[in-house]
């Protein structure tokens, strides 16, 4: 048998992570951490409704199983970056 290598551990020592007196110091940073979101969302947009119509499925596949009333999609002059860039430019405005 392996000697345990958390033998002498116990639930005593362990640190409650919701407790700032354990991770606060005289020399922890101030104002550092999340300060702003921004959320951006494609102009166009299809309702789901219409979607499932389409699409020849159940009535309610999107709407109530995904919980869905529209869905954002880009168009071909948008791409990852741009959508990135918009909302780094929204945020910083």
């Amino acid at each position: 048998n392996a000697p345990s290598q958390v033998s002498n551990f116990s639930l005593n020592s362990m640190v409650d992570r919701n407790d700032p007196e354990h991770f606060l110091t005289s020399e922890s940073a101030k104002g550092v951490g999340i300060h702003a979101v921004e959320v951006y969302f494609p102009r166009n947009a299809v309702r789901q409704a219409d979607l499932e119509k389409y699409m020849n499925v159940g009535e309610g596949k999107f709407t109530i199983g995904l919980g869905q009333s529209n869905m954002a999609f880009c168009d071909d002059l948008e791409d990852i970056n741009s959508v990135c860039m918009t909302a780094v430019m929204n945020l910083l405005e």
